[in-house]
């Protein structure tokens, strides 16, 4: 990457850190000679740093998320609801489609 040829992706990583030795160099070459781009990264790390005043506290609390937690106790109303018709006496899902011609009782499989 030469000084002209920076564009705005690289602008923000240069901003976030993320480019190599070799990439920042070219990047703070290209600030040297572009004020308007020198400006550009100057706003985005006055935004980024806006923004870690804002929020940075919020990533600290604690979250209504129960990852990995056991299933429910009840089952949804929609399943209660067919097992239910199930029980009297109407054919489950597995007979009405065993009973079609060409089908078979083995799930579809799915790339």
């Amino acid at each position: 990457m030469t000084g002209d040829q920076v564009n705005e992706a690289q602008l923000h990583a240069f901003v976030d850190g993320a480019l190599d030795e070799g990439a920042r160099a070219a990047v703070e070459a290209h600030l040297a000679t572009h004020p308007d781009d020198a400006a550009r990264v100057s706003a985005y790390r006055a935004q980024n740093d806006a923004l870690h005043r804002a929020f940075d506290a919020v990533l600290a609390e604690p979250h209504a998320l129960r990852v990995g937690t056991a299933r429910r106790a009840t089952p949804p109303r929609w399943r209660a609801a067919n097992r239910s018709s199930s029980r009297s006496g109407a054919p489950s899902r597995k007979a009405r489609s065993a009973s079609r011609p060409g089908s078979s009782t083995r799930p579809a499989s799915f790339p």
